[in-house]
């Protein structure tokens, strides 16, 4: 028979498991917000095979199959959504309200939100038509547009950096 005592000393034990992954739970919420955040920088990074590689063969004068050229700009293209929902992680809004980074760092995050869309829209114009007849591209345009990604990325690599506590 559980005697009232033994049903006090289980319930007190309960609630203190229960505080325990709780406490645990938002100890942890500012590590994985950032992780996310990581995540996300990480897979808008303009990597240098894919749409770099292609500017800059463009920029060189080389000829560019035009296997490549659908390869790369289909990838490009079709990673749009993908983009946008990891562009709603950086928000300025959305993260404002956390304490899990810094003023400054939300202010980054939301000049990369913001460059990124520019970036691709300006990527979308100079390049979608390229390889077509009669479509002449801006060799100035595209080195000004190389010169923004390069920025771009490099802005990407100081934010993750700062928020990547697992990096070495």
């Amino acid at each position: 028979m559980i005697t009232p005592d033994q049903i006090v000393k289980g319930g007190i034990e309960l609630v203190g498991g229960l505080l325990k992954i709780s406490k645990e739970r938002k100890t942890n919420q500012p590590m994985r917000e950032r992780e996310q955040l990581c995540h996300a920088l990480r897979s808008i990074y303009f990597t240098p095979e894919g749409v770099l590689d292609l500017i800059k063969d463009i920029i060189d004068g080389k000829k560019v199959a035009p296997e490549k050229i659908q390869r790369v700009l289909t990838r490009f293209n079709d990673a749009e959504w993908g983009v946008g929902r990891q562009l709603q992680m950086l928000i300025y809004e959305e993260r404002f309200q956390s304490l899990s980074v810094s003023l400054s760092t939300v202010r980054q995050l939301d000049e990369i939100r913001n460059g990124k869309l520019n970036v691709r829209r300006a990527i979308q114009e100079e390049l979608n038509g390229f390889g077509q007849p009669r479509r002449k591209v801006d060799v100035e345009a595209l080195k000004k547009l190389r010169k923004d990604v390069l920025k771009l990325n490099k802005l990407i690599e100081d934010v993750e950096e700062k928020l990547n506590y697992q990096a070495k």
